[in-house]
């Protein structure tokens, strides 16, 4: 089986004088070439051009520019990388190179804000405020970031405070009577020593379509059946919002080798949740236009605590950090568990997480052509997946009752180093030995007994790169690396308990340069990704679960290509292209997983 997909992103910016800086790039003084980005998604500060990784930066003037506010935004940005959200943001799927978010399952691509390593893709799917950049790394990032960058890795910076006491508002206005309401400020607590930043965002949204009878087009193909679906509904609307987040800093850095952040947001939501559509014939799947009718409405709710304290300390060029995070997330589906308008079915879904995590890390300078970092990581989180579907007015007893304990404790070690081989050569090397045991145990009343389970899932992720800067303005590289994707547990009512753990080994020929007396950057990579015991949904109905299983052998191939050009001053024109072609090689239906 294949599966091939393009996506072609592109831009075109111009900006007035006081906004110099666009796109992927800065601005010279003259306005007229492309001056080098520093990124740090490799956990150091590195010049984009001479970064041997296929990545994109999406700057804070493009961001403004663009009107990103979200993560399904500056993913239209970025070539094979797409998020979907879905029809709520409380579940998204995050695409990377073919390599795709199971639901119910890890994203494949670490994510990071401000150098904490998020816990779930929950935390990143809220409102966007103050962001500095945005950086997108493709191709396995294990080495450094562990289990489930098995293809890449979103690192994202927010703007820090000054000694500049500054502020903005931003509102918004859009279809289905959308208001965006977002506010910032931040300065110094005490100049030149600490700093504070403090942002919020409220969202409200009418919705573009309502839970209708009227909504349905055709009647069923069997006319007997249409006096059993009556024709009512809530008519209130189906797919509204109502979202507020605030989050804060502070911010110590006199200058000296201590650094401390500490940070904390909060997030409270309710989105209408757009259910499943009874299809009744060939004018309802042909018409774009929705077909809701229940009799009861759907509505999901979403908070979100996040907590962080990041600190570092230079011993004289070796830099020892510390990064400890604590979150927290209570998510919850209620309404009609049906899809009809008959009353028969109620659900209630639910997913809490708790989770803390600890790295430490130790990075030296980059100077005389070498550069090192060592570290480790651990994680506890636990979460429960609850599903409780009873019958509307039937004494009978509920269809499902799952309340299924997951716990995850896992910990690793890594390192990587970077030196320089002559004038022209640079190799990079990189190791991380990952282990997580989780354990299940589902303690709901239709569950079956004696379910708990725990197994141990471990990994260990080499990265080799070798880079060749043919002049000071052109490099080549050649990457080989392993990924590494924890396997888990379906719930104890289906008919495959266990899923497996996912590696692959990809495989990368890039390149990378500035032309035209940098009025021109290009990057382009090529591919191939061999992926064991690939992750991916399905659902059963007989007992109705939500499942994971393997496919044993599979592989993607495809290329990238970005251009950022600058034909005149204060005007950038971008363009991005990937492609990914996905074959399976070996699918079992439901392989052992291993």
């Amino acid at each position: 089986m294949r599966s091939l997909t393009l996506k072609i992103v592109s831009g075109l910016l111009a900006t007035a004088a006081a906004v110099p800086s666009i796109a992927l790039a800065q601005t010279t003084d003259d306005g007229n070439a492309l001056t080098e980005i520093v990124v740090t998604a490799r956990k150091m500060s590195e010049s984009l051009q001479a970064v041997p990784e296929s990545v994109s930066v999406i700057s804070s003037a493009m961001i403004e520019n663009a009107g990103i506010t979200g993560v399904e935004d500056f993913s239209r940005f970025t070539p094979n990388v797409n998020i979907n959200n879905g029809n709520s943001p409380t579940y998204s799927v995050l695409t990377a190179r073919g390599i795709t978010t199971p639901q119910g399952a890890e994203p494949p691509m670490a994510l990071v804000v401000d150098g904490v390593q998020l816990s779930d893709l929950t935390f990143l799917n809220v409102d966007l405020i103050n962001l500095e950049r945005i950086e997108v790394l493709r191709g396995p990032q294990g080495s450094l970031y562990g289990r489930n960058a098995i293809a890449g890795a979103i690192n994202i910076t927010t703007a820090k405070p000054t000694n500049d006491l500054t502020g903005r508002v931003k509102l918004g206005y859009a279809k289905g009577d959308e208001r965006l309401a977002q506010a910032s400020i931040a300065g110094p607590v005490t100049e030149d020593s600490l700093y504070f930043s403090l942002s919020g965002s409220v969202r409200k949204s009418d919705g573009t379509y309502a839970n209708d009878p009227a909504n349905r087009l055709t009647a069923f193909p069997n006319p007997a059946l249409n006096g059993y679906f009556p024709p009512v509904g809530t008519r209130r609307d189906a797919n509204d919002l109502d979202s507020k987040s605030v989050r804060g800093a502070l911010i110590q850095d006199n200058g000296g080798p201590l650094k401390i952040e500490l940070r904390a947001s909060y997030t409270d939501s309710r989105f209408g949740a757009s259910a499943n559509e009874l299809v009744l014939g060939p004018a309802d799947l042909n018409d774009e236009r929705s077909h809701l009718a229940t009799n009861l409405d759907l509505n999901q709710y979403r908070k979100l605590y996040e907590g962080s304290l990041k600190i570092d300390y230079d011993f004289d060029g070796i830099v020892l950090s510390s990064v400890s995070y604590r979150n927290r997330a209570r998510q919850d589906l209620v309404g009609d568990g049906d899809f009809s308008t008959l009353p028969l079915l109620f659900q209630r879904t639910g997913m809490d997480i708790d989770a803390f995590s600890q790295e430490l890390k130790l990075s030296s300078d980059q100077n005389d052509g070498f550069s090192w970092l060592v570290g480790g990581y651990f994680q506890d989180r636990k979460s429960l997946r609850s599903i409780f579907v009873p019958f509307e007015s039937l004494p009978l007893p509920p269809l499902q009752d799952s309340l299924d304990h997951n716990r995850s404790k896992a910990f690793a070690f890594f390192g990587q180093t970077t030196a320089d081989l002559g004038t022209a050569f640079q190799l990079t090397l990189g190791l991380r030995y990952d282990h997580d045991k989780r354990s299940s145990n589902d303690t709901g009343a239709t569950a079956p007994a004696g379910n708990a389970i725990s197994k141990s899932f471990n990994a260990l992720q080499p990265k080799v790169s070798l880079k060749y800067d043919w002049d000071e303005n052109f490099q080549s590289y050649v990457t080989v690396a392993r990924g590494f994707r924890s396997g888990g547990f379906n719930a104890a009512a289906s008919s495959q308990r266990e899923y497996g753990q996912e590696t692959n080994w990809s495989y990368e020929l890039g390149f990378k340069g500035t032309f035209l007396e940098r009025r021109l950057f290009l990057t382009g990579a090529l591919y191939t990704i061999d992926l064991k015991n690939e992750q991916i949904y399905f659902i059963t109905t007989n007992p109705p679960t939500q499942n994971l299983t393997n496919i044993a052998r599979t592989t993607k191939t495809g290329l990238e290509l970005e251009m950022t050009a600058r034909p005149i001053p204060r005007l950038d024109v971008t363009l991005g292209i990937g492609t990914a072609d996905g074959v399976i090689k070996s699918f079992a239906g439901q392989p052992a997983a291993d």
